[in-house]
């Protein structure tokens, strides 16, 4: 038996569960063909002369900590909290101060 069906045995469940990852082989590289090997070259490619034109273009690395710095802090001032809120009152009525809360977290994600 496999990790896995011995785990769906455990748990009570009739199909094994999490057979291809647990019982692949380490040693054995994951099954890819060439329909998935060439999309993820050119995706690879794309991403890395994209970060090799912005580096050549952003006059230094404090313009990219100041963007980072500034998501963080709209994230922890006004997304995360809406989104803590939202996820606690899921189950309460909607009123307009959960209404208000769901419109700032959709114009704060954006």
């Amino acid at each position: 038996k496999g990790f896995g069906e011995l785990i769906a045995e455990v748990a009570g469940h009739d199909a094994p569960v999490a057979n291809f990852v647990v019982d692949q082989d380490p040693n054995e590289p994951p099954a890819s063909g060439w329909q998935e090997l060439i999309p993820r070259l050119v995706k690879t490619a794309l991403i890395l002369s994209t970060a090799c034109v912005c580096a050549c273009y952003v006059p230094g690395v404090s313009a990219v900590w100041t963007i980072t710095g500034a998501s963080v802090c709209l994230s922890i001032a006004f997304i995360l909290p809406c989104a803590f809120y939202l996820q606690l009152r899921r189950y309460k009525a909607w009123n307009a101060r959960k209404a208000g809360v769901a419109l700032l977290l959709v114009i704060a994600s954006v």
